[in-house]
């Protein structure tokens, strides 16, 4: 009885010091700024240091793919990690946000559309114990390979900077 109550003892004090330490961890790990966009709505959009995005910017139709590298809130400036220069808060167009729900979708309706694909391709194998019509199982499978195909469309979800929504740099400090 005496071991059991030292054994939790000891396990509590243990644990209670890697929570500490976790905490503190997460305390210096958490970004201090942050790349605001909203649309004067609960609905906002918060980017810290080191995430990837997705951007056109004003007169240009290229999209660019980087990573924040440093959130500049004096000039209201963004440093990127590959073009290594500062691109004002003003001069962004757009950004692209990628809908994951929709690729993982997309993926179950091509596999499904290759599983009834391939029932209908075995059925003349399947002899006299073939229980479906194999022109069924090709209209629905090449109705399943379409539809996610057409899901490639709405893959990314287009955030413009107008006169109904803005860019900011949020400090946290």
């Amino acid at each position: 009885m005496k071991n059991q109550k030292i054994f939790f003892q000891c396990f509590f004090f243990l644990l209670f010091l890697l929570s500490n330490r976790t905490i503190q961890a997460q305390e210096r790990l958490s970004p201090q700024k942050y790349l605001v966009l909203d649309k004067y709505s609960l609905h906002r959009i918060y980017l810290a240091q080191g995430t990837a995005i997705r951007f056109r910017l004003k007169g240009e139709k290229t999209i660019y793919n980087d990573h924040i590298e440093e959130l500049n809130d004096k000039d209201s400036t963004i440093f990127l990690a590959g073009a290594k220069i500062g691109i004002p808060l003003k001069e962004f167009a757009q950004f692209y946000f990628d809908r994951r729900w929709l690729n993982f979708s997309r993926a179950g309706l091509g596999f499904m559309g290759g599983g009834f694909l391939a029932s209908a391709a075995v059925h003349p194998l399947m002899g006299a114990n073939a229980n479906y019509d194999p022109r069924e199982q090709a209209i629905i499978g090449a109705s399943a390979l379409t539809l996610g195909q057409i899901t490639k469309i709405f893959r990314t979800k287009k955030f413009r900077i107008g006169k109904n929504s803005r860019i900011r740099i949020l400090d946290m400090k």
